[in-house]
């Protein structure tokens, strides 16, 4: 219970949070320290990974990209970028260039799909709610008609 509400409070759960939440609702509580609380738990066949022994992949990475940097510490101009790009375009061969069009234009096919059905619905609602414009026109001149 309560390491659910540790967890609907967005809060990471861990065993000090939840000793102190267990100990705040009851003094009494026989478990005193982190580490019995621990050990109950796992006996109980709870399992519970420490926040140490979890790798953090996003740190890895950051890691990773920190080092490439330091490594490759440079800085580009304008030419550099166009001389890389140039590069890489004479690079690529017919084949490759066909397949890069081809994907392209299967996205482009999928919003021309897109683009058709919003308009279908948007003519749709413009119908309808000429519709029912018109039947409160209607509505009104035969309330004026009978009114007079």
């Amino acid at each position: 219970y309560y390491f659910h509400l540790i967890l609907t409070e967005k809060m990471y759960p861990t065993t000090d949070k939840l000793l102190c939440r267990l100990l705040d609702d009851d003094a009494e509580f026989p478990i005193r320290s982190r580490t019995t609380l621990w050990r109950w738990m796992k006996k109980l066949g709870f399992e519970y990974k420490r926040t140490s022994t979890i790798s953090n992949s996003i740190g890895f990475r950051w890691a990773g990209i920190k080092a490439s940097t330091r490594d490759n510490n440079t800085s580009f101009r304008l030419s550099d970028v166009q001389r890389l790009a140039s590069k890489w375009i004479a690079a690529v061969d017919a084949s490759t260039a066909q397949s890069y069009f081809a994907h392209a234009y299967q996205h482009e096919l999928v919003f021309k799909q897109a683009d058709a059905i919003a308009e279908e619905v948007e003519n749709q609602l413009i119908d309808e709610e000429e519709e029912e414009d018109e039947a409160q026109i209607t509505a009104d001149e035969t309330e004026d008609e009978i009114d007079a």
